[in-house]
């Protein structure tokens, strides 16, 4: 035995936040995409990304996510967003507002 951790065994967590327009308005219905980043194996683990759709109020929730780290990726009509980075812990809401 190695001692390292069966990363599927994890106790899972959560992202959170919302999703607003240059002006501060609130972006109904914008994917959110999180990707498994800096662990090749945690990326063959999330075989590809999560993704959702932020609510009428600009609010968007990932859940079961496994912990590791995750670069963010907004999709909506008319609106861009830099890519942001968020570590996710076991059994923890990591918020990320774009």
């Amino acid at each position: 035995m190695t001692g390292s951790v069966d990363p599927r065994r994890l106790t899972r967590g959560t992202i959170s936040g919302r999703v607003c327009a240059a002006d501060g308005s609130p972006l109904a219905n914008a994917k959110v995409a999180a990707v498994a980043h800096r662990d090749d194996r945690l990326a063959v683990l999330v075989r590809g990304l999560y993704c959702v759709e932020s609510d009428a109020t600009g609010h968007y929730v990932i859940a079961d996510v496994l912990p590791g780290e995750y670069r963010l990726a907004l999709s909506a009509r008319d609106h861009h967003a830099p890519k942001r980075e968020v570590a996710v812990a076991p059994g923890v809401r990591a918020v990320a507002d774009l």
